[in-house]
């Protein structure tokens, strides 16, 4: 019986810096011995040229797998309409007829988006900006005057006092680019989707991507994604032992996600314990030794997110309802407690380490409490949500009093709505997933599904709340 056919395809972001971590994806590759049950297809993308590689991996006359290189393509648009990433899918990933798919992603990340470059600094900030008095926090950058408004998000419009005025988005791309999660699902859909095909495994190793807005879009087109709250790694995971799982793949011994999720984070573990990788990661990048131990991983099931944000509205719904200086001074504290999880400013915290922080100081409220430990139970007592995880300890001990904690995706909740210049992070996110589409008929399915914009909404409206 032969074995189940699987496709890899790899989008590298690649620089000179990366040179020795792409090398060893590639010789765990060529190390592959059975060559006829699994296809490699890599996308390597060089920014500053805007041009890419198309590799694949091919067996020679003794059977070995070799790199291959194709004809050198145009990339420019791979930040905006992706139109490379749509033919590379197309004419490589689904070049064959395979059974299961992985996509890897590998490079820098931003949260709400992929392959982030460059950064975004104060002088960026375009002439005509309303600073300081009219804007939200947490609101985002909205264009003015744009035509077709999605009609259930029109409330932000008519509180005009939320947003900048005569500001592009586009003047902050120029300094700063992403490929959106919106954009990249859209890819998947018309690629993979037309085909009807999912990916089953869609490992992200760029920063910041395990959220859950961002898996709440892929779950379209995705069925497990890979991902760490906070920072990855450019050496990746141990490549040469996920791909051996892949070639073992056989009907009569199925390979289960949840078999092939443990194994991926338990080499993970184990890779960089490794004082040799240790010392070549330290080598090359200048790592910090203890952020060895401060990376986090997690694979999720993102075909329960329907459930989880169900469950995250009903919260949200409270919060709403129940709307009090009493409350709203239990959200904040609890808030306080929880760390942004990446280095930029974000504004994306865990979410069940905030519903975690807020259930001691909800004493009383039952209603409240139940609803909290109904999404903590969900998404921590059993693997329906998060099949895998490294959540070392180390993060969730407090330092100021708050902490990191990373237990299953973040979610974007803003320490602040006070304007700043330093967080022009925070009005990209909102212009990603919280403001509505500005194509005609477009709708925001995020938004279509989910009460947490009108709490946060709400939220930064209350009168003591800065």
């Amino acid at each position: 019986m032969s074995n189940v056919k699987w496709t890899v395809s790899i989008i590298a972001q690649f620089q000179d810096g990366h040179k020795q971590a792409f090398e060893e994806l590639l010789n765990a590759i060529k190390d592959q011995t059975d060559t006829s049950t699994v296809n490699y297809y890599i996308f390597k993308y060089y920014h500053e040229e805007k041009l890419a590689d198309i590799l694949t991996a091919t067996p020679d006359q003794q059977g070995k797998l070799q790199i291959v290189q194709q004809p050198r393509v145009d990339a420019n648009d791979f930040h905006t309409e992706g139109t490379c990433l749509t033919d590379f899918f197309s004419s490589c990933s689904l070049k064959t007829d395979s059974d299961r798919h992985i996509l890897i992603t590998w490079g820098h990340g931003a949260g709400f988006g992929f392959f982030s470059e460059g950064t975004l600094r104060d002088n960026d900030i375009p002439p005509g900006m309303v600073r300081h008095t009219n804007l939200m926090h947490s609101s985002g950058i909205i264009q003015m005057g744009f035509d077709t408004i999605n009609e259930n998000f029109t409330r932000h419009l008519n509180r005009n006092n939320l947003f900048l005025n005569n500001f592009s988005a586009n003047a902050v791309q120029e300094s700063f680019k992403v490929l959106t999660v919106k954009v990249l699902n859209d890819l998947i859909g018309k690629t993979f989707g037309s085909a009807g095909k999912k990916i089953d495994l869609f490992y992200s190793m760029n920063c910041y991507m395990q959220m859950l807005e961002t898996g709440y879009f892929l779950s379209e087109n995705v069925n497990y994604l890979a991902g760490s709250e906070n920072f990855q790694f450019f050496f990746g995971p141990d490549y040469n032992k996920l791909f051996k799982k892949l070639h073992q793949d056989t009907p009569a011994d199925p390979l289960s996600m949840e078999t092939l999720s443990t194994s991926i984070v338990n080499d993970f573990d184990l890779r960089y314990k490794d004082p040799v990788i240790r010392r070549q990661f330290i080598d090359i990048y200048q790592t910090p030794l203890q952020a060895f131990d401060t990376a986090s991983l997690s694979i999720n099931n993102l075909q329960q997110y329907e459930q989880v944000n169900t469950k995250i509205n009903t919260i949200a719904t409270y919060f709403i309802d129940h709307k009090s200086k009493e409350l709203y001074n239990l959200i904040r504290a609890a808030r306080l407690k929880c760390r942004k999880v990446s280095g930029p400013t974000f504004g994306i915290i865990d979410m069940i380490h905030f519903c975690k922080s807020l259930l001691p100081l909800a004493a009383g409220k039952q209603e409240l409490i139940d609803k909290l430990n109904d999404l903590i139970n969900f998404v921590t007592n059993t693997k329906e949500v998060v099949v895998a995880k490294l959540h070392p300890p180390i993060l969730c001990v407090p330092t100021a009093g708050d902490s990191i904690c990373p237990q299953g995706f973040s979610i974007f909740f803003p320490n602040s709505r006070r304007e700043s210049v330093a967080d022009q992070f925070i009005r990209l996110f909102m212009d990603t997933f919280y403001l509505p589409e500005r194509e005609a008929g477009v709708t925001n399915r995020f938004l279509d599904n989910s009460t947490w914009d009108e709490f946060i909404d709400t939220y930064y409206h209350f009168p003591f709340i800065i």
